[in-house]
């Protein structure tokens, strides 16, 4: 018998698929920075974070000894996720994406050194990258492959009614006959439509926690679809090719692993996000509903059922929350100098801890007050469903409002006859359903953004994955269960706009939104390399201020000699109450310090300035604060990276090789700048002349110095 070759148009499909792999892998050089909860939640400067020496000095004058290693994860650089205060996000997650993937490449590598910024930044994404392609593409090819095989079983249905009529038994296909079928058939065009999604390539790469959200609810999906099916199977082969019931504690029996494996995933999914509860409670009500109405809603079915996902879903949690408790514990414990006697509130009992880094239970008690959510910006509620969705999936969610309407419209009213009581509609049900429970219960809080979102991607691309680029639906014909694309005239303008749409929003998000500070902070890794010409290389400046741009992750500096100040830390530039020996001398380090004034207003940046970098005729007046110690104005300068727009209008020549601040004992010197640089919140001035406009898409990085 010869093997069937693939079809032109299968060929096709599989060589636009590699390419859009290739696309992804070379993702994880991207140089945009979507938002700071890629490396501040995703482990990258929570374990590498370069750290301030402030808190080493502070632990010097009161006398605290601990090792500077065991200080890495309580000092500045601690997300505030991760404090033993808040305890709202799990250790487990990020030291999944960031630290054991670091780790074995530190252990594979031939040369051992530290690790630099850039292998921090990289790994991970590659890493990824693989788990996108293992849990987010395989996860849907297997979903479509079982669609498949619930049609071919209710087209054989009839077929199979009429042999056994004249005494002969049908055979089913197996899963292991569907797997081999799908080489001649190639990479279904859903699975075309994901890996082509700007989501998959921009998120897909990168370590957010809704990334791996996502990929745990497609696994889900994958357990309850392959365990329905397998039960609906039994049941067809008992009572329509067999002629004897199946004893249903077989079946129970049978379906125990898959209990198991559902119970787990639930766990892992809602200690990655709390929010992972809104997609998978449907989708899990409805696999119960439909087995245990199967089985006659008897009360041994119910409680076998709830005994095996209670038994593995409680065991997981426990496993993270031991582990959290011992993470939180550690850190509470260094943060009060080796005792709990300065740290009023904490419980000095194991179960008063374990009860207080439940991480789950403290991130839904914490997004459940409007007054912290405003800390992070409130938006209307109508902003997942009119502006996020569509941001996201574009034409995909557009055509999934009408489309999930209409089916659930006509599941309600009893109107869709074609694939009726098949385990492929409840496949799709549910993950209608799980869309809508997450849109519906993360519109009710006021704080949206849109990869809150982003686990509806798979259950989105399978509903209407095919429809988005024209294509057909499973049918229910009586020759070939062949899918067929629809010969319309919109197919080409669909499956145009399905690319431009992606590639536009790849490129903003990918490569140009805050494009130019991942480049700036791996040039730090190497001070020398961005001093002025004229300044010799012994020289380095003292800080470098990050203005109006996103927060720096500090990881990125590994292998130069910078630290982190936050705002609150820039030695009372605000006015705040802060300690004096933020302001100590630092002539003793020969380290920089990176100032995050993130969109302070000007008047901050010049009390910065002069507190870092006091000039001759500012020196007297900052005698009193104690200012004038920290640098001589003579051979000291500063550096300061913010976009153009920003700094055009505190210079009063724009255009001269040395312009002066308003300020007049500053100098300003442009000494590199990184393009493809755009922030939304400091856009440009048009004054009518395109190409200025464009070259004004950078980040700037300007030297600081006294004039002489």
């Amino acid at each position: 018998m010869k093997d069937k070759k693939m079809s032109p148009q299968r060929q096709a499909r599989c060589i636009v698929y590699i390419l859009l792999l290739l696309l992804r892998f070379l993702g994880v050089f991207q140089r945009g920075y979507i938002h700071p909860d890629e490396f501040f939640q995703g482990g990258q400067e929570l374990f590498f974070g370069r750290q301030w020496h402030g808190y080493f000095q502070h632990d010097q004058l009161h006398g605290n000894k601990a090792n500077r290693n065991e200080k890495d994860y309580v000092v500045k650089n601690v997300p505030w996720e991760f404090e033993p205060s808040h305890a709202v996000r799990s250790i487990v997650p990020p030291a999944f994406m960031t630290l054991l993937p670091l780790r074995l490449y530190a252990w594979v590598r031939p040369w051992k050194s530290d690790l630099s910024g850039k292998e921090i930044l990289l790994v991970p994404r590659l890493f990824m990258a693989l788990l996108s392609i293992t849990f987010l593409d395989g996860s849907l090819w297997i979903l479509v492959l079982l669609g498949r095989f619930n049609v071919q079983m209710t087209r054989r249905r009839t077929n199979s009614v009429s042999i056994s009529e004249h005494g002969e038994e049908s055979s089913m296909p197996t899963f292991a006959s569907m797997t081999r079928g799908a080489y001649q058939y190639g990479p279904p065009t859903e699975l075309i439509v994901l890996a082509s999604s700007w989501p998959c390539l921009v998120f897909g790469v990168r370590p957010f926690t809704n990334n791996l959200e996502a990929m745990v609810l497609a696994f889900l999906l994958v357990i309850v679809a392959t365990n329905n099916a397998s039960h609906t199977m039994s049941i067809y082969e008992t009572n329509h090719l067999k002629g004897k019931a199946m004893p249903m504690q077989q079946i129970m029996n049978s379906d125990a692993l898959s209990l198991l494996l559902i119970g787990a995933t639930c766990s892992i999914g809602i200690f990655v996000r709390f929010t992972f509860a809104f997609f998978a409670f449907p989708i899990v009500t409805l696999l119960l509903w439909y087995r245990w109405k199967r089985m006659g809603c008897k009360l041994k079915y119910i409680i076998h059922d709830g005994a095996w996902l209670a038994f593995s879903f409680l065991l997981f949690s426990c496993a993270f929350i031991l582990a959290d408790t011992q993470h939180y514990s550690l850190q509470t414990k260094l943060a009060c100098d080796d005792t709990l006697e300065l740290c009023g509130g904490i419980s000095d009992t194991i179960l008063g801890r374990i009860s207080e880094y439940i991480a789950p239970f403290n991130a839904f008690r914490y997004n459940s007050k409007s007054t912290n959510l405003a800390e992070h910006g409130l938006h209307p509620r109508i902003t997942h469903a009119a502006v996020n969705m569509p941001m996201l999936f574009g034409p995909l969610a557009l055509l999934g409002y009408g489309s999930m309407i209409q089916n659930m419209y006509g599941t309600i009213v009893g109107r869709r006859k074609a694939l009726r009581g098949t385990s492929y509609l409840f496949t799709k049900t549910a993950c209608q359903w799980s869309i809508l429970s997450g849109l519906l219960v993360l519109s009710c809080a006021p704080h949206q953004e849109p990869r809150f979102l982003l686990p509806s991607i798979v259950p989105l691309v399978f509903l209407y994955g095919r429809k988005v680029i024209g294509g057909g639906e499973l049918k229910n014909g009586t020759d070939s269960v062949a899918i067929k694309r629809k010969q319309s005239k919109l197919v080409l303008p669909l499956l145009v706009f399905w690319i431009i749409f992606n590639l536009i929003l790849y490129t903003f998000f990918g490569w140009l939104h805050q494009g130019g500070l991942l480049p700036s902070l791996l040039h730090l890794e190497n001070s020398g390399s961005i001093l002025p010409r004229n300044e010799p290389a012994a020289r380095s400046p003292r800080a470098f201020i990050y203005y109006k741009t996103y927060m720096p992750p500090t990881f990125l500096t590994r292998g130069g000699g910078s630290h982190t100040i936050p705002k609150e830390g820039t030695c009372k530039a605000s006015g705040g109450d802060y300690a004096e020996e933020t302001c100590l001398d630092d002539s003793q380090h020969q380290t920089s310090v990176i100032l995050d004034l993130q969109g302070a207003d000007s008047s901050v940046l010049l009390e910065v300035l002069r507190k870092w970098l006091p000039c001759p005729q500012t020196r007297d007046h900052d005698r009193d604060t104690g200012a004038g110690k920290l640098y001589r104005a003579d051979d000291r300068f500063l550096q300061l990276v913010s976009p153009p727009s920003v700094m055009l209008p505190l210079l009063e020549e724009q255009n001269g090789p040395l312009a002066t601040v308003k300020w007049e004992e500053y100098s300003i010197l442009l000494t590199r700048d990184h393009h493809g640089h755009i922030s939304t919140e400091d856009w440009p001035a048009f004054d009518g002349s395109v190409t200025k406009f464009f070259n004004q898409l950078k980040l700037d990085l300007h030297t600081f110095s006294c004039l002489q």
